[in-house]
């Protein structure tokens, strides 16, 4: 038996007209669950049940992300699981997930980027890693669905907050 996939918005039933919900996976196996996270925030009139992403500027292309997450985990699960093949494992699917299967991770793109140039010296490097631990201090800018022009004006914000002194933040983030 293969376990079910269905999207689930805001299960903690904090998203309102001002902040955000974030859109879930759930794996249902045997009474038992699992909630994944897509990196996809809106609003609580931005979610329909049935349509998903819905009144965004973005729907068309979060709808797109959210229907090929879905597809590769399904497709994932039916390969390993489906007839004939193993029995469902939970801590197999967990390995699969700490793969490169699901990249919707910025922090974790951009650092393996930075790590995987060749084209930069060192002191490059250690300067763009400077610009991933503070995006993790931020902590609102984690997923790819976290890039926004809002997100990216409160960071500017904060670090300024930060280092207001200072006229060149890079050199001044430890």
């Amino acid at each position: 038996m293969i376990p079910k996939v269905r999207l689930v918005f805001d299960r903690k039933k904090i998203a309102s007209k001002d902040k955000k919900g974030l859109v879930q996976i759930e794996v249902l196996y045997a009474g038992k669950r699992k909630w994944i996270t897509t990196g996809i925030k809106v609003y609580k009139d931005q979610w329909h049940d049935r349509s998903g992403v819905v009144n965004s500027f973005d729907a068309l292309r979060y709808n797109e992300e959210l229907h090929k997450q879905c597809q590769v985990l399904e497709t994932w699960l039916f390969d390993t699981f489906g007839p004939g093949k193993e029995t469902f494992d939970w801590e197999r699917l967990d390995r699969w997930l700490n793969t490169a299967h699901r990249g919707n991770s910025f922090i974790k793109f951009a650092y393996e980027r930075i790590e995987n140039r060749k084209d930069i010296r060192e002191s490059t490097r250690k300067t763009q890693r400077k610009l991933i631990k503070s995006l993790m201090d931020f902590g609102r800018i984690e997923c790819f669905g976290d890039l926004k022009k809002s997100n990216i004006i409160a960071y500017d914000k904060w670090l300024h907050e930060i280092y207001d002194k200072q006229s060149t933040i890079s050199s001044y983030i430890k």
